[in-house]
């Protein structure tokens, strides 16, 4: 049609909606990772899985709606086919005589069979309340698990604790913990409170008192499962949390209620046919789990405590949901009134923003961690008594010691600078993209930060290093080292470490970004700085010392290394002054 303009095309709303989320999540994760420290990563991380779960759980209850009920009809139309063939022909027929038996015992379990689809057909008794069981059941058996494992100081969840809390009380940056106790003061009794009483409050305006009913259902038994968890478990908070607080640790109380609030909305809404459900998750169920994180961040709570709490709220919501679907199949009606429900979010929104605004300006306490030192005259003796090997952040045991130094701080440092080692700078993701930047342009960077390593759950207190000529980042010397908490009859201090030559940049699966890979002869780099600091005569060889048999294995990017199982021992010429 000639002479008609065509109506210039637009985007749909929601499209723009979502658009605009991204956007706003994007920045959000951009300022975290420039800005923030390692401890940010998982921040960001928490919104990423958040958004990709509700994407991939979407397209599951759209292929349960659309594409498993058109592929059980062509299995069936297809299976109908094959069983007349059968019949028309002679072989088809002598073969059936022998399938008959096993058809007539299937058709027998056909009720069984009808059950179990219906649990997984399209509707809410069926895969909603199946769904809802299973993620109870689920979480109920891993907060039980924890609930075993946080009493056994040796155990697996309990070193993971006690290592994400050193890495909580050495990288601390200003404006990053400052977004955390904004985060952290939402979750509060009090600001809980008051979201869930505007929430319910106008729903109940909305004519919509059972959806009311469920939210504060949710709630209520999230805080009965926490009050009774913390009755049973009088497990002690972190001893250096950034926030003073009195209150038993396990489980944390602001990660349930802030997550239950956030379940329960996304309940409601579900129940209640609101349109565009995946941006309401999106919007609240980040910030939900955010509260809990900033729990651990702050070294309020140990990590599995805020776990604990997650889990306790999907409990309460799956519990929740599951009777009220087994009690009523049916789709509630939308709210009758929209004006209450909007007045509640803005009031919410209202209350989130000051909430957070005043526990971002909280003063935090200048805590200094006690340093208790024992004395000992047998290095050996002591040595045998602790880990020999230092691990990752999930407890994976790696190289074992190769270096014990005895000697006071000043010597140390003085015997460091002068055998021509720079020290680390700490790993926050911006000083990571400055050594990745250098590394793309062939540059030096004598202070490049090295990955976090454990040793008897501490993290290092200084790492050393010096590059290769020509290299530039891409290959250097390192070691690891930790200040043991003992001093020598004669007044030094003990000092055990890892060593390891870093000789190219790789980019591997496990590493997911790119990492140094170290050269499998650790003790060539042990030898080497020996060597080095021994020529600065401020430290002396004094031999060696047995740790482990010789042994081979990987780090915690997977690179091989092999070792005679000797550390080398370097000591103070002439002694230290007590």
């Amino acid at each position: 049609m000639h002479g008609i303009e065509a109506a210039p095309r637009r985007w749909p709303r929601s499209w723009l909606i979502r658009l605009g989320s991204i956007l706003l999540g994007l920045t959000f994760s951009r300022a975290l990772l420039l800005q923030g420290d390692l401890l940010a990563l998982p921040a960001v991380a928490i919104c990423l899985t958040t958004w990709l779960a509700i994407g991939l759980i979407e397209f599951s209850f759209w292929a349960t709606r659309a594409i498993i009920p058109a592929l059980a009809r062509v299995l069936r139309t297809t299976g109908r086919a094959v069983w007349l063939g059968l019949e028309q022909d002679p072989l088809g027929a002598a073969a059936k005589r022998f399938v008959d038996p096993v058809v007539r015992r299937a058709r027998s379990l056909l009720p069984l069979w009808r059950w179990i689809a219906n649990r997984f057909r399209a509707g809410h008794r069926g895969i909603g309340l199946t769904v809802s069981i299973a993620a109870g059941l689920l979480s109920l058996f891993a907060l039980l698990y924890l609930s075993t494992e946080i009493g056994d100081p040796r155990s697996t969840v309990s070193g993971f604790d006690l290592r994400v809390g050193e890495l909580s009380s050495r990288l601390v940056v200003s404006g990053e913990r400052r977004f955390m106790a904004a985060l952290t003061a939402v979750g509060k009794t009090r600001s809980i409170l008051v979201l869930l009483l505007a929430l319910s409050g106008g729903m109940v305006l909305a004519r919509a008192r059972r959806a009311a009913v469920t939210l504060i259902a949710i709630s209520g038994l999230s805080s009965l499962l926490v009050t009774i968890f913390k009755a049973l478990h009088h497990r002690p908070r972190p001893a250096f949390g950034q926030l003073v607080e009195t209150s038993t640790s396990f489980p944390s109380g602001h990660s349930a209620a802030a997550l239950a609030l956030a379940a329960g909305i996304l309940v409601v809404a579900w129940k209640t046919g609101v349109r565009r459900l995946s941006l309401v998750a999106a919007g609240v169920l980040p910030l939900g789990f955010l509260v809990g994180y900033s729990r651990a961040y702050l070294n309020i709570h140990w990590i599995s405590d805020v776990a604990a709490g997650w889990l306790i709220a999907i409990i309460s919501a799956t519990t929740v949901l599951a009777i009220d679907l087994w009690l009523n199949a049916k789709n509630r009606p939308q709210p009758s009134r929209r004006w209450p429900l909007v007045a509640a979010a803005i009031v919410m929104v209202g209350v989130a923003v000051f909430s957070g605004i005043n526990g971002s300006r909280i003063g935090f306490p200048k805590l200094s961690k006690a340093k208790i030192e024992l004395a000992t005259g047998d290095v050996t003796d002591l040595l045998r008594h602790r880990p020999r090997f230092s691990e990752t952040l999930f407890g994976r045991r790696m190289e074992p010691l190769g270096l014990v130094i005895v000697t006071s701080d000043d010597n140390l440092i003085g015997a460091i600078t002068e055998g021509g080692w720079a020290l680390a700078e700490p790993p926050t993701l911006g000083r990571l993209a400055k050594t990745y930047r250098a590394g793309l342009k062939g540059r030096k960077d004598p202070t490049a930060p090295v990955t976090p390593t454990f040793f008897d759950t501490r993290i290092q207190d200084i790492a050393i290093q010096r590059q290769l000529p020509g290299t530039g980042v891409k290959a250097r010397h390192h070691a690891r080292l930790w200040r043991l908490p003992v001093r020598t009859t004669d007044g030094c201090r003990i000092w055990v470490g890892t060593a390891s030559l870093d000789d190219r940049v790789e980019w591997t699966i496990r590493t997911v970004l790119p990492n140094h890979h170290i050269a499998p002869a650790i003790d060539v780099e042990r030898e080497f700085i020996v060597r080095n600091l021994s020529a600065t005569g401020l430290l002396t060889d004094s031999g060696k010392i047995r740790i482990v048999p010789p042994t081979l294995g990987t780090n915690a990017a997977g690179d091989p290394f092999f070792t005679d199982g000797n550390a080398a021992l370097l000591e103070q010429i002439g002694g230290c002054v007590v």
